[in-house]
């Protein structure tokens, strides 16, 4: 089985997109998480059933979603799913199982997802009774754990249930074959685009500081800002800030521009966590160091955005 032939589990930005990494360099093909995100234009603002703006990498749930090769298998009940995931174990495929994220728990993070989260794991082994072997590189927690382990049937089989059973298999040759490997974007289509995205964030985030400011001391107030803070951490606004840090040192590791883009990557967890402390306080001087930064942040990241779109590939 693939847990016993040398699979290690790499620490993911996105659930789906780690399953797929993980597979890939266990086969030794030269994709990275970083290119699968923008040849899938992971970056690009999508309408969301909460009624704004997220980025499309956040609503990558489905399979469907998805621009690569994959064969789906659902089940009709437990015992047959049980036994259809054996044989995907036991004939060592990409297989990666989709479930109800707040049912796990092999995380103490699940229990704070809402109810319509799904979450993805690779399957990689299988102990012969009731144990199967988890490879987990994307647990959305503050941290960002991972987790590579056995876990019992019971333990996962009503979260998987919650997704009709479905089991995933990835061809990563024909991943491949396809021209995802060393697939290279229009830089400056995807530089005008984030600073498009971003003028659009920016709005929004100041006109609702604006809006939280005039709560203050009402019962509304907590609840204003941290949404501002859950739309941080669900949007996919780290997510895509990380693949773009990482595409960079991938592609521009001479440049510096991945060592100031971090940075910005480490100036939304501050602000993350200054919005929480903000929602407990009814200083509005708060409020406003919260809106200088968020303009600040997206000004120096609109410098490094317009850099990139002038370099060129080797």
């Amino acid at each position: 089985m693939i847990f016993e032939k040398g699979y290690a589990t790499q620490r993911g930005s996105q659930c789906i997109l780690g399953c797929l990494e993980n597979y890939l360099v266990y086969r030794k093909i030269d994709i990275s998480e970083a290119e699968l995100f923008f040849r899938m234009k992971g970056y690009e603002l999508k309408p969301s059933k909460w009624g704004v703006m997220v980025y499309a990498i956040s609503i990558f749930g489905n399979p469907e979603d998805l621009d690569v090769p994959y064969t789906i298998i659902t089940s009709a009940n437990r015992e047959e799913a049980k036994q259809s995931l054996i044989k995907c174990v036991e004939d060592e495929s990409n297989v990666a199982i989709l479930m109800v994220a707040n049912k796990l728990k092999y995380n103490s993070a699940f229990k704070y997802a809402e109810d319509v989260v799904i979450h993805c794991v690779n399957v990689i082994g299988y102990d012969g009774g009731d144990k199967f072997f988890f490879s987990d590189g994307y647990i959305a927690s503050f941290k960002g754990d991972m987790f590579e382990g056995y876990i019992a049937f019971d333990d996962f089989v009503d979260a998987w249930e919650g997704y009709n059973f479905m089991h995933v298999i990835t061809d990563t040759d024909k991943l491949a074959e396809d021209g995802y490997e060393n697939f290279k974007p229009d830089l400056q289509e995807i530089s005008k685009k984030q600073k498009d995205n971003n003028k659009i964030l920016k709005d929004y985030f100041v006109s609702n500081l604006k809006n939280a400011e005039a709560l203050i001391n009402t019962a509304e107030y907590e609840k204003s800002i941290m949404s501002l803070n859950s739309y941080i951490r669900l949007s996919g606004l780290l997510t895509v800030r990380s693949y773009f840090r990482e595409y960079m040192e991938q592609y521009f590791p001479q440049t510096g521009l991945a060592v100031e883009y971090a940075d910005i990557c480490k100036e939304w967890n501050v602000i993350s966590c200054l919005l929480i402390k903000a929602a407990y306080s009814d200083d509005v001087s708060e409020i406003e160091d919260i809106s200088g930064r968020i303009e600040s942040v997206f000004v120096k990241e609109s410098e490094i955005i317009d850099r990139m779109a002038k370099l060129h590939y080797e």
